[in-house]
């Protein structure tokens, strides 16, 4: 059986899962030299501070739109983007992914970002926000933490999650051992998707809001030459990185050079007494 929608059809918001039918905002599309082409929905382009909004398994960036977020956080005044994910991409390549999106959609490298992502979205976001140093703040909603790193991470970390959530019980202590600065927010009677519900969804993004305002580091310092795309999620090399390398492969070759022609200068002007 076919299913037909009149174009303006709405879906209407119940229990725990939204599906996504036609988006508030219309879908623009990126080109990406890897992954081919990805869609996206966006407010507010002109703004530096971005937000990031990347969905759960069940959902899509329509999701972040059609519950109304994406536009409250757009009328705060943040550029506000939500990305559509592979969700069978292999787990290996997604912060190779996410960081190949989002540098052809924010190539300003002033520009600021704080992610937010809600459960296997931040198989995308953890390794992205462990290397991209233009983000400012991280927002996890009940995100699935698949990695771990020795060194701790000074991103500002806000964890949400709903009060029935499985998750609640463990992950919030892994996420500690992985960010120096974390708070956590329990949504009360919600659980994996606590954003949803119009009800939680404001309280959500009441929330989000006070975590952009208060903890987002938007003044963070970083140099422009800082801003470099690298594959695999590994942490963007900086030019202040590479010239010392540089100056000491030349200062070596300086010095090789100079022993090899004063060792053959002398040869051959020994050499040349014996023939005189």
């Amino acid at each position: 059986m076919i299913l037909l929608l009149p174009v303006n059809a709405r879906p209407k918001i119940s229990g725990s899962i939204l599906r996504s039918y036609v988006p508030q905002n219309d879908l623009k599309f990126v080109e990406t030299e890897e992954f081919g082409e990805v869609s996206y929905i966006e407010y507010n382009q002109k703004n530096k501070n971005v937000v990031i909004f990347l969905h759960g398994s069940r959902f899509s960036a329509d999701t972040w739109d059609t519950t109304g977020i994406l536009k409250r956080i757009h009328n705060h005044g943040y550029r506000s983007i939500a990305i559509n994910l592979p969700i069978t991409l292999h787990i290996e390549q997604r912060g190779t992914f996410l960081f190949d999106v989002v540098n052809n959609i924010v190539d300003d490298p002033k520009s600021r970002i704080v992610v937010v992502a809600a459960s296997v979205g931040a198989t995308f976001a953890t390794p992205y926000v462990m290397g991209e140093r233009r983000v400012v703040g991280y927002v996890s909603v009940g995100g699935i933490l698949v990695e771990k790193r020795g060194s701790k991470n000074n991103v500002p970390l806000l964890m949400i999650y709903g009060e029935n959530d499985r998750l609640l019980r463990s992950d919030p202590v892994k996420y500690r051992e992985m960010f120096r600065d974390t708070r956590l927010r329990v949504i009360e009677n919600e659980g994996h998707a606590c954003y949803i519900k119009p009800e939680s969804s404001r309280i959500f993004t009441s929330y989000l809001l006070d975590f952009l305002s208060s903890r987002a580091q938007w003044d963070k310092n970083i140099a422009p030459s800082s801003f470099k795309f690298q594959k695999r999620g590994t942490s963007p090399t900086t030019e202040s990185e590479i010239t010392p390398l540089y100056l000491f492969f030349f200062a070596s070759c300086v010095t090789i050079g100079l022993f090899l022609w004063r060792k053959y200068s002398k040869r051959f002007k020994l050499n040349k007494s014996n023939y005189q």
